[in-house]
């Protein structure tokens, strides 16, 4: 009789031994690996697969939860890959989509594109190395001292100062003639990097066009069968000089300096270019979840780190808000971190039709679902810089639906915004009644009164589990400018605890 050993347990039992092993961190890809080290836990599961074909059936599963996607051929060969792994497959619940873009405005002019990698020559590298610089400077006291010598740093930032004078001497002079040799040279590399940069503009500007980067992504979804959640992110690849190599190869070596030229640009960044830029990508926010819903998969769960700038997209962008409405009818959860609204070269005006009835166009219908159970929603502007904090402005509660009906809703976070009474009141109305958490943040009450308010969510609010988590920064009717005290009361009245009379009634309040 052969001695028991550890292929001899159940499998169930052997994928939970596995499952303890399982890496949660959004896989980076693996044509990019070496930008991205796999964490002790991927690295065992990936060893475990090359054991024998049980091991490799059972740890396969658990791979890749989450994949990160970028809009190039490279990133869509490696998703489809993993899609014709059948256990590999199975491992993936999330795709995180990049959304970062090269705009077409820079590939077409080479003196936007060089104003602008000169700028970040000075805004993003001279500025880092200046950083460690000062660290080594205050290196004595508990200061830690970067990796890499004083010199390398200072050598770069000097690189990054010529090269920053020549292109400016160049954009200035008359007929855009340079003055010397050194001159050209430098010259020259700003134009490598523009003629490499054009090629990745085409690229991505094809993808999205045509409509392939939207059909390849579905079609290997389709054979990831655990597959239900997307994540719309951006601001993954800008650049900044390597961690893990001298700062110096920034200058000497060509690829690095071509990844520096080629870089896409955040929404951020977009939205700040001077004289505007078309943000094709921002599309993709509709297109995929309408591409899911018309091949018969189902989405659960939508991610978008920041609502982008509507003067950037794209003019003639179809409207297709019934399509997405349906596309999100099983959608059980729903976050948005951010939007951008100000900080563009064309000023925004939340009365204004265009910018805000985009976002209120699409929140209505990702909204729409009555399956959703998990939402967390802040309109915090991420280019108002005093928005971080206390806010100057909130935006108003046009930019949720009208009418709500979440019945199943478990989770609710919300911030940046503000209602009257009436919006305020119908609002909670649609709502359960089994809120497990409750967090309220940066909320406004322009006109009316919170006690009303208070007592619809202490209706709806789970028994027993002290849902209302938290209340921070609460203005308006009774809770003027921010009462403290009043809004600590407010969140025990609303989960029961110690407080039961609503600390709010009677109170007066400006109308």
């Amino acid at each position: 009789m052969e001695p028991i050993h550890i292929l001899n347990l159940p499998q169930d039992i052997l994928y939970d031994i596995f499952k303890y092993f399982q890496c949660n961190n959004i896989h980076r890809g693996l044509f990019d690996g070496t930008r991205y080290e796999d964490t002790t836990n991927r690295q065992t599961v990936k060893t475990a697969r090359l054991v024998c074909r049980l091991f490799n059936q059972l740890a396969s599963r658990l791979l890749c939860p989450s994949i990160q996607v970028r809009i190039d051929h490279d990133s869509l060969d490696f998703l489809t890959k993993v899609s014709e792994s059948i256990f590999v497959a199975e491992s993936v619940y999330s795709i995180e989509i990049v959304l970062d873009y090269r705009p077409r405005e820079l590939a077409e002019d080479l003196l936007r594109f060089g104003n602008h990698r000169a700028r970040q020559l000075i805004t993003n590298v001279h500025n880092e190395c200046e950083q460690n610089i000062n660290m080594w400077e205050r290196g004595g006291y508990g200061i830690e001292i970067p990796d890499y010598p004083y010199s390398d740093y200072r050598q770069l930032m000097d690189y990054c100062s010529e090269m920053h004078s020549a292109w400016s001497g160049y954009a200035a002079a008359e007929n855009n003639l340079a003055e010397d040799a050194i001159s050209l040279e430098k010259l020259e590399i700003f134009r490598q990097g523009h003629r490499e940069y054009i090629q990745k503009h085409e690229e991505q500007f094809q993808l999205i066009t045509d409509g392939s980067f939207v059909n390849r992504l579905v079609s290997a979804m389709s054979g990831m069968s655990h597959c239900a959640s997307v994540r719309f992110v951006d601001c993954e690849d800008c650049y900044s000089i390597p961690s893990n190599a001298s700062p110096l190869t920034f200058r000497d070596d060509t690829l690095e300096f071509s990844r520096f030229m080629t870089a896409p640009l955040s929404w951020r960044d977009i939205n700040r270019l001077d004289g505007g830029a078309e943000n094709v990508s921002a599309k993709l926010l509709w297109e995929l979840p309408i591409a899911l819903h018309n091949a018969g998969l189902i989405l659960r769960s939508i991610f978008i780190r920041r609502f982008p700038h509507p003067n950037w997209y794209p003019v003639n962008y179809p409207a297709p808000w019934t399509n997405l409405s349906a596309a999100c009818q099983h959608l059980s959860e729903f976050h948005l971190e951010s939007i951008i609204l100000r900080g563009s070269s064309k000023p925004f005006d939340p009365l204004l039709g265009r910018e805000q009835a985009l976002i209120e166009q699409y929140m209505g219908a990702v909204l729409s679902s009555e399956a959703l159970e998990v939402i967390v929603i802040s309109f915090q502007d991420i280019d108002t810089i005093a928005s971080l904090y206390r806010p100057s402005t909130y935006y108003r509660a046009d930019l949720l639906p009208e009418a709500i009906n979440w019945p199943r809703i478990k989770r609710l976070d919300i911030s940046h915004i503000s209602f009257s009474q009436v919006e305020l009141e119908n609002f909670c109305s649609g709502l359960g009644y089994k809120i497990e958490d409750i967090r309220l943040c940066y909320m406004a009450l322009r006109s009316g009164s919170w006690a009303g308010i208070l007592d619809m969510l202490r209706e709806r609010a789970a028994k027993k589990r002290q849902s209302c988590k938290y209340l921070y920064e609460l203005t308006g009717g009774e809770l003027g400018q921010q009462n403290t005290r009043l809004i600590e009361e407010s969140r025990d009245y609303v989960n029961g605890v110690r407080v039961t009379e609503n600390p709010l009634m009677g109170r007066s309040y400006s109308t």
